[in-house]
This record gives structure tokens, C-alpha cells and sequence, in this order.
């Protein structure tokens, strides 16, 4: 099982790409059986970053920081009492939308 808080340090003490690289495939094999929602789509957005600088689409650089900023990205979903919709709002958002009261079993963060 891999954990997002896991990956999250990971990424956040990033130096050797290959090596994360190498880490990343040996503990998300399999994830789908054993983790979570939330680290198997950070691990999915993380295995796009680095196909598309193995395809040379982005520089090291700038796959250096995407890979930062999905390390320091967090997404809060919540189901308001009164909307069947769900609201999702990121660490970069800029979207304000009124407060709800709600109950904090309600509140997901990831």
C-alpha cells in the first residue's frame, strides 16, 4: 500500500528522478487493490508529469515543477447539505464560493 502523505514527502525531497522514478513503479504496483482514491490519482498525475518529459514535451525543469507544485496541492471536496452536487476546491484555486454550514463529517480533504 502506498499512502499519499508518503508521496507527497517524497516529491517534496525530490533529487534523483530516476531513483523516484524507480520508487514510484515498485510501491504503486498494484496500488488499485490496497490505496486509496486520493494517492492513486496524485500517482496517476504524477506518472503523466514524467511520461510527458520522457516523450520530451516538458524540459526537467519544468517537470521538476509540476512535480512540486502536485506535492503542495490539496483538494477539498464537500457535499453541501442542500446541493446533491459536489464542490471541489484546490490549494491553487482561485474560485471563492459563499460558505456552507455543514456537518465535518461531511468535509473531505485530500
Amino acid at each position: 500500500m502506498i499512502e499519499e502523505n508518503q508521496i507527497r514527502v517524497r516529491l517534496l525531497a525530490l533529487s534523483d528522478l530516476e531513483e523516484f522514478e524507480d520508487w514510484l513503479a515498485q510501491e504503486s504496483w498494484n496500488m488499485h487493490r490496497d490505496s486509496d482514491q486520493r494517492a492513486q490519482s496524485l500517482v496517476g498525475k504524477i506518472e503523466l508529469a514524467l511520461a510527458e518529459y520522457s516523450n520530451g514535451h516538458v524540459s526537467e525543469s519544468e517537470l521538476r515543477q509540476q512535480l512540486r507544485n502536485l506535492a503542495r496541492t490539496y483538494e477539498v471536496s464537500f457535499n453541501p447539505p442542500t446541493a446533491a452536487e459536489t464542490i471541489t476546491y484546490s490549494s491553487s484555486s482561485m474560485v471563492q464560493k459563499p460558505l456552507v454550514a455543514m456537518q465535518a463529517s461531511a468535509v473531505s480533504v485530500s
